[in-house]
């Protein structure tokens, strides 16, 4: 829901020791305030009482103000009006350092933000201290000022419910930065299950932050693919795009989902990023050829006189009991590279989905998986076209297949939101057999976006990072008009 009584405003901090708070001519019209008296300020679960003032009106100022002044949007520019804070007001609210953000006035309350906590698990003494996330967090800081949000990164064992109270991490001036922070209005979910104390006792601290304190939380993990694929398959849509998928059970599964192909592929039921993952293929004569990608990436491959016999060889390394089994699609490849399609779908400050993107990851020559991490490569959707379908078909088979992408993308984004808390953005891995049909390999919350920039698609890339800044803006009821300019 879009509001349009959101304004962007500068934040200062009052001179000396005054204690009041000043308020912009603009922002009291706006909500139409006396020019004195007392206010109540909230930021994130903050909240404060204290004296205001208006500020004077300059001589010869007319009465009027623009309506697209002061709002978000502005690429950067400093706002036109700047909102005055006594010095504690502005550690207790959490604004310190905070240059920009928006207000709104509702139910007797002057809202400043939105506060954006951005929860993820945080290591010690090093130099990437959010592991692989460490510079897509960097960029959603300098993304904060352009669109008027506070945003910070926050280990949740770092949270004080007794103060309602956490500490915060924001990236300035080339370093990473530790303030103490009010609870946020919106958390964005950025965890993968690897706190210390697992995932359990982070479940605990998002129940709580959501059911006692109200706290708006998108993106927490979906649950297993098992489940994923079983809510999928009951969109007829959907359906028609899903290989047949069955829990492993013995050898018998695998033998089952082989009457499909001479090839099958077996992954963890919840894993991710290409470990794990195994294939089994069928050679003349009945004997067997595996192949499986360890946790590091690196590869064990062999032949087994037949499948019970690959399987016991597997067996020793891998926990077969949680995977799934899937006959081989048989993806295009492009110079020997087993290629899938990473769709980026986002919601926006409307609240509704969007395809922000899609590139081509082509695995090493040879290898079973294209995954990035395990040194796979990322090219545009057109150079990969017309590779596989030759330069006077691409451009038919382009504009269809993407067509394809986008309406299932998005269709699997409307359907698992159904039966997931709340979902703001989702990767979903695609494929593209020989004869240019779509098929669904999978769908990922903790999805990355490295993808887009080492395909050359930097407009996609910069969307990826400010989407999600919006939709928290939007589940934070700060949501506006030029949002989407």
């Amino acid at each position: 829901m879009k509001n349009e009584a959101v304004m962007m405003v500068g934040i200062g901090s009052c001179a000396g020791r005054e204690e009041r708070l000043i308020l912009p001519r603009a922002l009291a019209r706006r909500f139409n305030l006396e020019e004195s008296g007392r206010i109540t300020l909230r930021a994130g679960t903050a909240v404060s009482r204290l004296p205001y003032q208006v500020e004077p009106a300059e001589p010869g100022a007319g009465t009027g103000h623009s309506d697209a002044a002061g709002h978000p949007g502005t690429g950067g520019v400093a706002p036109p009006i700047t909102l005055h804070l006594p010095k504690n007001q502005r550690r207790h609210l959490g604004l310190e350092g905070v240059k920009c953000l928006r207000a709104t006035y509702r139910e007797g309350q002057l809202r400043l933000g939105p506060l954006i906590g951005v929860m993820a698990p945080r290591r010690k003494g090093t130099a990437k201290p959010y592991s692989a996330q460490t510079t897509f967090f960097r960029r959603l800081m300098l993304a904060r000022e352009e669109l008027g949000v506070v945003v910070f990164v926050f280990d949740f064992h770092h949270i004080s419910f007794s103060q309602g109270r956490v500490r915060g991490y924001t990236y300035e001036n080339d370093k990473w930065v530790s303030r103490t922070y009010p609870l946020p209005d919106v958390i964005y979910d950025r965890a993968s299950g690897s706190f210390a104390g697992g995932a359990a006792a982070a479940d605990a601290v998002r129940r709580r932050l959501t059911t006692r304190y109200g706290i708006k939380l998108f993106n927490t993990r979906m649950g297993g693919k098992m489940r994923l694929y079983r809510c999928l398959r009951t969109d007829p849509l959907l359906r028609a795009h899903l290989p047949a998928t069955y829990r492993y059970a013995g050898s018998a599964t695998v033998a089952r989902a082989m009457s499909y192909s001479h090839s099958v592929y077996m992954k963890p039921a919840n894993g991710g990023q290409g470990k794990g993952i195994i294939r089994l293929r069928r050679l003349a004569g009945g004997a067997v050829e595996y192949a499986l990608v360890t946790q590091n990436y690196t590869r064990v491959r062999g032949q087994a006189p037949s499948i019970q016999a690959a399987l016991a060889r597997l067996r020793g390394r891998v926990a077969l009991s949680r995977y799934l089994v899937q006959p081989d699609i048989k993806l295009i490849k492009v110079r020997g590279r087993v290629c899938d399609v990473r769709a980026l779908i986002q919601r926006d400050s409307d609240g509704a989905w969007h395809l922000t993107g899609a590139a081509v990851r082509a695995g090493k020559p040879g290898e079973i998986i294209s995954n990035l991490h395990g040194g796979g490569k990322a090219m545009s959707l057109p150079e990969v076209w017309r590779e596989v379908f030759g330069e006077a078909a691409a451009e038919d088979k382009a504009a269809r297949i993407y067509q394809d992408i986008e309406k299932i993308a998005l269709r699997v984004g409307e359907v698992l939101a159904k039966s997931t808390k709340c979902l703001g953005e989702l990767g979903v891995d695609l494929g593209v057999d020989g004869k240019g049909k779509v098929w669904i390999i999978e769908a990922n919350s903790r999805t990355g976006r490295a993808v887009f920039r080492r395909s050359g698609n930097h407009e996609a890339a910069k969307t990826a990072d400010r989407r999600p800044l919006r939709f928290a803006a939007y589940l934070a009821g700060f949501a506006c008009e030029e949002d989407s300019k």
